[in-house]
């Protein structure tokens, strides 16, 4: 069995005519028998029923007709999967946070999470200082931040979203002389 046969099959099992199927491939209609007379020899089973008025589909050519329909759709899905892969190359994704903060706790899970579902993404860390994040987004110079305070960014344009609940808490002596009053609330 070859492309040639599949084609031929496909085609025939949509337009149900061996003179149709001649004239849509641009072959005489003895091409298109023999092809599949072929086909059906290969495989040892019977894809039509042939009268003298008409022809259809057998269940078995049912079958083989909905797989090979499958096939050509996945193999049509796959070229344009490669076709894009291609041509995207890799796509480095800037990420800006501030001066001296420890990314260490949580970036190389990220980074592993993020080269699972596409490993065509490069994380690339920036550091800049607090003041200097927004506006490093704002100039395309970094492409997503990482920042505590959300009230310098009133851009509509832009999406917020939180990334973590930080833990915030007080350390002090005790023997501190406020530490020992009673009912003293941070």
């Amino acid at each position: 069995m070859n492309n040639l046969q599949i084609e031929y099959f496909l085609s025939l099992s949509e337009t149900l005519s061996f003179t149709k199927t001649a004239i849509e491939k641009f072959v005489s209609q003895p091409a298109v028998s023999k092809q599949i007379a072929a086909m059906e020899h290969d495989l040892g089973v019977e894809l039509f029923e042939r009268s003298y008025k008409s022809i259809k589909l057998t269940d078995a050519g049912k079958l083989f007709a909905d797989f090979y329909r499958k096939q050509r759709k996945d193999l049509d899905l796959l070229t344009n999967q490669v076709k894009d892969r291609s041509k995207r190359k890799h796509i480095n994704l800037r990420v800006g946070c501030g001066s001296g903060w420890n990314m260490t706790d949580f970036m190389p899970q990220t980074i592993s999470r993020v080269a699972a579902v596409d490993p065509d993404v490069k994380i690339i860390l920036e550091s800049h200082s607090f003041n200097h994040l927004p506006i490093a987004l704002n100039e395309e110079a970094v492409d997503v931040i990482i920042t505590l305070d959300v009230g310098l960014f009133s851009s509509p344009h832009l999406e917020i979203r939180p990334l973590t609940e930080i833990r915030r808490v007080i350390i002090y002596s005790e023997c501190h002389h406020l530490a020992t009053r009673n009912n003293l609330e941070p």
